[in-house]
């Protein structure tokens, strides 16, 4: 960035953007809905067009979220299968080749994880323990410990900071474990009840 010393700034504005974001709309609408508030959270919404109207506006940035989900992912897969091949970084018929099959098999992967899991809820929450709790919080920890390594221990605000990271790495292996566990056992109770099974042709509209 042009100005480094902007960064803390920046980071600030972000932080209160999203903590507001992440907090405020999930809370006012499990105050007026509670356990009948259903994933996503505009299918609550009472009349049909309000509804079809709100998916009007989601359906945009959710497929490019999930484009630039897939490019990353992608991105991570083929420099791993191609390494340092002239082809990875060339216009030949084998590095788009491979490109274009690794895309495919994000896809169809991420169809057959939509397909067996029938509650999106439940599939946030599966998504949620098994890869926010290392880069919401574990990450973080053990970012600190290797910036503060030897020092944690030095002067009270060190000390103090250490405790916090040590119970934010807490926090991570319990959503990381348990989260994880509660997870999957919510998907096992979905198919337990009356839901549609995996692949079939049922209307699953709000």
């Amino acid at each position: 960035m042009e100005k480094p010393q902007d960064f803390p700034k920046s980071l600030a504005v972000l932080t209160a953007i999203s903590a507001f974001l992440f907090i405020c709309p999930p809370a006012i609408g499990f105050h007026y809905l509670g356990q009948y508030s259903t994933a996503p959270a505009f299918g609550s919404l009472g009349p049909e067009r309000f509804r079809k109207g709100s998916f009007a506006f989601v359906i945009v940035p959710t497929t490019v979220i999930a484009v630039i989900y897939t490019n990353v992912s992608a991105k991570f897969i083929y420099f791993r299968v191609m390494g340092k091949s002239r082809h990875a970084h060339s216009n030949t018929v084998i590095g788009w080749g491979v490109w274009f099959a690794v895309i495919v098999v994000v896809w169809v992967l991420a169809f057959i994880f939509a397909e067996v899991i029938p509650s999106m809820g439940d599939f946030l929450s599966l998504l949620g323990a098994a890869f926010d709790s290392f880069f919401g919080f574990i990450f973080f920890a053990v970012a600190y410990y290797h910036l503060y390594r030897g020092k944690v221990w030095n002067g009270l605000y060190r000390s103090i900071m250490t405790v916090i990271h040590i119970f934010v790495m807490i926090v991570g292996l319990f959503l990381l474990g348990p989260g994880l566990y509660a997870a999957v056992k919510a998907i096992i109770a979905d198919y337990s009840g009356a839901t549609n099974p995996a692949f079939s042709c049922a209307d699953l509209s709000i």
